[in-house]
């Protein structure tokens, strides 16, 4: 799906967080971005020295399950990742011990947030599912017959 429409065309993205029904231009308030941070998972940020940074398990790969968000974090470890030991979070707390350390990257929060921040789609709430499915479905049936006019003249 491109970032810039949704649900088969019947939604286009045309600002931050705005979303417009492609067969009136109204805008469409229950939707909003959905981006890689929310679909990535929440890691550790600490301060060191002047930076900000995120710790970046080295098995990081079994929190993902979105393909976007595993092509982007590989791609900014390769980049801006830098191997170090970090906090060992589950384990430290298994046993007690918060100097528990294991092997993973910190990344500048900067970085992070700047991948992250790619849009990918639209989402609303579970709430409002059924009538904007519907509204969508209404949308794409106008533009088939907004088409099919086309086509005939």
């Amino acid at each position: 799906m491109s970032p810039e429409t949704a649900l088969g065309g019947a939604l286009r993205r045309v600002a931050k967080d705005v979303w417009v029904w492609t067969d009136t231009g109204e805008r469409e308030l229950r939707v909003r971005d959905l981006t890689l941070r929310d679909l990535a998972p929440s890691y550790r940020v600490i301060f060191r020295g002047e930076h900000h940074l995120v710790e970046v398990p080295e098995l990081w790969r079994k929190d993902v399950s979105d393909p976007d968000v595993e092509e982007v974090l590989t791609h900014l470890l390769a980049e801006q990742g830098r191997a170090a030991d970090i906090y060992a979070e589950g384990l430290a707390e298994l046993l007690d011990d918060h100097r528990a350390r294991s092997r993973g990257f910190l990344v500048p929060l900067e970085a992070w947030d700047e991948a992250m921040s790619r849009v990918v789609g639209c989402q609303w709430d579970r709430a409002d599912e059924e009538e904007i499915m519907a509204r969508a479905e209404r949308a794409r049936q106008h533009d088939r017959e907004q088409h099919d006019r086309e086509q005939h003249d």
